[in-house]
Parts: structure tokens; C-alpha cells; sequence
């Protein structure tokens, strides 16, 4: 499937990202995670900086699931039986998506804590 131009490779991304979001319980899962840490965010007056950091996060975490779909997909293609090796691809793909869900949440932690401590001693006066 080769595009013709940009709107079509723009289509072809789409339809990806379409794929991955209804049929990845994880990729919902992310994108709600996504959409309250936005919210909080807002609730709690990120500035811009903070806000970068943390929309690149999320775009991060996000990019990490589709590659494990795509490598997923693509060891599924290839072989329908247990494969020691299919299943070590496999593994190591969802590790990488481990590893920056939990670096988004250490980063959500330097980002969130110093605003949510601010307006825990404001309460406690």
C-alpha cells in the first residue's frame, strides 16, 4: 500500500491509529489516562513549560503502544503457532510500553507534585 500524496499517507495514519484504538484495550487505557492528566493539568494551571513536558510524555507513551501493535501485528503475520522467539518479539515490545508508562508516571509525579503539595499546606492554614 504505497500513497499517492500526503493526504493519502495522512488517511493511511489515520486508519492506524483508528485500528490500534478499537481493538488495544491498552491504547484506550492510555488515551484516558491521557485525557485526565490534560484535565489536571488544566485544573491545576500547568504553565507552558510543564504542559510541553507533559503532552511529549503522552505522545511518547502513546507512539511506544502503536509500535507494540505494529510489532504484534507483524509476528502474528508470520507465524500462527507458539513460537519461542514470536513470543520473546512480543514481550520485549509490551516491556517498552511498561517502561514509558512508567516513566510517564514518574514525570507526572515532578510535574503534579509540587502543585498538588502547594494546595495541600494552602488547605491545611
Amino acid at each position: 500500500m504505497k500513497s499517492r500524496n500526503l493526504m493519502q499517507s495522512i488517511g493511511y495514519a489515520w486508519e492506524g491509529l483508528c485500528y490500534a484504538f478499537q481493538t488495544q484495550r491498552n491504547m484506550r487505557i492510555h488515551t484516558v489516562f491521557a485525557v485526565l492528566a490534560l484535565l489536571a493539568a488544566y485544573a491545576l494551571g500547568l504553565n507552558t513549560g510543564e504542559l510541553a513536558i507533559l503532552l511529549l510524555t503522552i505522545f511518547l507513551v502513546m507512539g511506544a503502544e502503536l509500535f507494540n501493535t505494529a510489532i504484534e501485528t507483524t509476528v502474528d503475520l508470520c507465524t500462527s503457532e507458539y513460537n519461542y522467539l514470536a513470543r520473546r518479539a512480543k514481550n520485549v515490545a509490551a516491556a517498552a510500553v511498561l517502561v514509558s508508562a512508567f516513566m510517564a508516571v514518574l514525570i507526572g509525579c515532578f510535574l503534579f507534585g509540587p502543585h498538588v503539595v502547594r494546595i495541600w499546606i494552602s488547605l491545611r492554614r
